[in-house]
């Protein structure tokens, strides 16, 4: 799944949007979130990673939008965005 990824500024804070090597472009380590990005990427998912002013703030996994199984009421819980803490 294509995932768009970039740089912009906001409030005159640094945004980055991105993969792995986005964040390495930019000096922002990844380490924190390996675990729970490489499960995220086992289930099928594509990982971004949000950083602010050269601080990672988390990630998001985005998958595509599979029909709901006609025995469930409602969609599974969705997945949130691994905080840090910052």
């Amino acid at each position: 799944m294509p995932v768009a990824t970039g740089r912009g500024q906001v409030a005159r804070r640094q945004l980055a949007l991105g993969n792995n090597t986005l964040m390495e472009q930019i000096g922002v380590s990844v380490r924190a979130l390996v675990p729970q990005a490489e499960a995220l990427r086992d289930e099928g998912a594509s990982v971004v990673h949000l950083a602010v002013d050269a601080q990672l703030m988390g990630l998001l996994a985005l998958c595509p939008i599979l029909p709901r199984p006609a025995h469930q009421k409602h969609w599974p819980r969705s997945r949130i965005p691994v905080p840090l803490g910052h």
